[in-house]
């Protein structure tokens, strides 16, 4: 089965066509790497933990972008991200 793999996004103004909106948005060059490595990209939206959570309990694997970020994260996502370096 092909492993469905979460790409976190980021919200931003942007522009294309006529339309000027907030917009959830990623470099198409993550997405197209999890397709190169056989997997089906799942583009995740900014959100409450809730959905998240329940979003990435049907996923295969996760991979979190370079998101603009601020605000410091919480201690147990910094101490997380630790021991995973």
């Amino acid at each position: 089965m092909t492993p469905l793999i979460g790409i976190s996004t980021y919200r931003e103004q942007a522009r294309w066509g006529v339309w000027d909106e907030l917009a959830d948005v990623l470099p198409a060059t993550y997405a197209r790497s999890v397709e190169r490595a056989g997997g089906v990209p799942v583009l995740l939206p900014p959100g409450p933990a809730a959905a998240a959570s329940a979003a990435v309990a049907r996923l295969d694997g996760l991979l979190l972008s370079l998101i603009h970020i601020s605000e410091a994260p919480r201690p147990s996502l910094a101490s997380g991200m630790a021991a995973c370096a």
